[in-house]
């Protein structure tokens, strides 16, 4: 079953997201170098915030030193800095990070791990790591084969709007029976009903937070009674 599925998947997608720019500051200038293909300029601009924890410099350094050609080249370099954006809750470092490591780019080839940072952008609303994420069912490369569960990523894949999702989901389906199409979509709808709890979830924490931190005002002092 599993080589007639496989040509009818594309195959692990290993472009690389293109970054986020951003728009103050020396990140803005390290965007705009990025942008008009000033490599050395964008580099210089955006390494000293990657070095202070700046998540979005350090996915766009990563990116950098991974589009480069030749001898400039440096996906060790940039899987460093993807790591470091995606412990800090980065998606794109996240998907970045994941996708190097199931093709072992830069790191050696790990799919398991690239499983745990794939979840983690598909969790954040990465069609492109969801959609990853059947391929690695499919196939079993990281997690044990499982074409209901592949499935089930297709469809949130292909919800998210990824284009060759929906292709991939009928083509999986095709292999599958009526109970297990069933079986696919009930576990997408629950994955989705989590991350919808998950959302509220957070935003609830983040308002608690607010009013914890918020500073009040001092009651103004009483004028003692004559």
């Amino acid at each position: 079953m599993k080589p007639s599925v496989l040509t009818l998947l594309c195959l692990l997608a290993i472009a690389l997201a293109a970054p986020v720019h951003a728009q103050t500051g020396s990140a803005a200038k390290g965007a705009r170098a990025y942008k008009a293909g000033d490599d050395q300029a964008a580099a210089e601009a955006l390494r000293p915030l990657a070095k202070k924890g700046d998540p979005a410099a350090q996915f766009q350094l990563g990116h950098l030193l991974a589009r480069k050609t030749g001898a400039a080249k440096d996906e060790k370099a940039a899987a460093t800095w993807f790591r470091k954006a995606a412990e800090q809750g980065h998606a794109l470092a996240q998907y970045n990070l994941g996708v190097l490591l199931a093709v072992g780019r830069g790191v050696a080839r790990d799919p398991k791990r690239a499983v745990h940072w794939l979840t983690k952008a598909a969790r954040q609303g990465i069609a492109a790591a969801q959609n990853n994420l059947g391929y690695l069912a499919a196939t079993g490369d990281g997690v044990e084969g499982d074409l209901i569960e592949a499935h089930k990523w297709f469809s949130l894949a292909a919800t998210s709007g990824h284009p060759k999702a929906r292709g991939n989901r009928d083509a999986i389906a095709k292999h599958l029976t009526d109970g297990d199409i069933a079986e696919a979509r009930k576990r997408a709808l629950a994955w989705l009903d989590e991350q919808r709890r998950a959302a509220r979830r957070a935003k609830a924490r983040e308002k608690a937070n607010a009013n914890s931190t918020a500073v009040e005002t001092p009651e103004t002092a009483k004028t003692p009674a004559k």
